[in-house]
């Protein structure tokens, strides 16, 4: 399943990746990755933001309905991957209303999803020009994340609260 890395990352044949993951998630549907690798390839590589966030939805909903496994820890997946696509949007309301969704679960799976979460509120706020919202959101995520880190969030975070954002939604 995973050809699609090889068109991808060495290939840059973007649109055979988008087939291959369209096709994974249409003949896999009760699997949650091969949604969230379509949302990838959508938002990260074809840059169709629209795209990603109608997969996300499409997701969440499935995840909702039980038609897909796990599904309490894909409706965590597809709420953040919907709160970075309608960032991608400038759709800060949105959002913030799909971040607020997960740190209201204070979901254990999947990993470091509440630091996340809150990593993901404080960009949001950073790019609306929030800063001290931003700030406390990256302070929440710095105490919510795991011991371990693997997800190297720490150093993103201390990143973040260095400087704000280049790009400002408005």
């Amino acid at each position: 399943y995973q050809l699609h890395l090889v068109y991808l990352w060495y290939e840059r044949q973007h649109t055979t990746a988008l087939r291959l993951a369209e096709d994974l998630r249409s003949r896999y549907p009760h699997n949650p990755v091969f949604h969230l690798r379509l949302a990838d390839v959508q938002g990260n590589y074809i840059r169709n933001h629209e795209s990603a966030l109608r997969t996300y939805r499409s997701m969440l909903d499935a995840a909702r309905a039980g038609r897909l496994a796990a599904p309490e820890i894909s409706e965590v997946h597809a709420r953040l991957g919907m709160a970075l696509e309608l960032d991608a949007l400038c759709d800060s309301a949105g959002a913030i209303e799909q971040l607020n969704a997960v740190i209201a679960r204070t979901p254990n799976a999947p990993y470091a999803a509440l630091a996340r979460a809150y990593h993901q509120l404080g960009v949001v706020h950073d790019r609306s020009g929030r800063r001290s919202d931003a700030i406390a959101a990256y302070q929440r995520a710095q105490r919510a994340n795991p011991r371990d880190d693997r997800l190297r969030l720490n150093e993103k975070l201390r990143a973040a609260m260095r400087r704000a954002p280049a790009r400002v939604c408005r």
